[in-house]
């Protein structure tokens, strides 16, 4: 039995397809991940501004790692300059993305990773991104930011 990143990775639906099915007759459905998937992938503040920087700065052509790198190492050093930032911080921040936090999110379907460590945004990208909006504007304390149902796949 394959496990929810592999069926997720295949472009399985998380549940109700046939493991004993060959993958070249099995009709791909699309991964829904499930509120708990969501928030799993969200809980990460390096994640959460992964996602963020990726949607903002991805013109169709990606992001290159290094870039989103100098971004992200930046913005948790509060500093505008990525220049500012020093060499072992900008390696830490590297090192979690290109280990945990890409590979989660590809596995996941938000993220795609291309040659040259180019990262792409996906449709799941937009909805894991409407979630996080939704959920931050409801933490702020905004009554108008109820989750949606379609941001989080459907549940409630």
């Amino acid at each position: 039995m394959l496990g929810l990143r592999e069926r997720l990775r295949r472009g399985l639906s998380a549940v109700g397809a046939d493991e004993d099915t060959p993958e070249d007759t099995a009709a791909p459905a699309p991964a829904t991940l499930t509120v708990g998937e969501i928030c799993d992938l969200l809980s990460s503040a390096r994640r959460r501004a992964a996602l963020r920087l990726l949607l903002a700065r991805d013109d169709g052509d990606g992001v290159p790692l290094g870039e989103l790198t100098d971004a992200i190492a930046a913005h948790e050093a509060d500093v505008d300059d990525p220049d500012a930032v020093g060499d072992q911080q900008r390696k830490r921040v590297y090192v979690s993305l290109y280990q945990s936090h890409l590979p989660a999110l590809e596995d996941a379907g938000v993220v795609e990773t291309g040659r040259d460590n180019i990262i792409h945004t996906t449709p799941e990208t937009v909805r894991v991104h409407e979630a996080l909006t939704t959920l931050t504007a409801s933490a702020a304390g905004d009554p108008a930011a109820p989750v949606p149902a379609r941001a989080v796949g459907g549940e409630v």
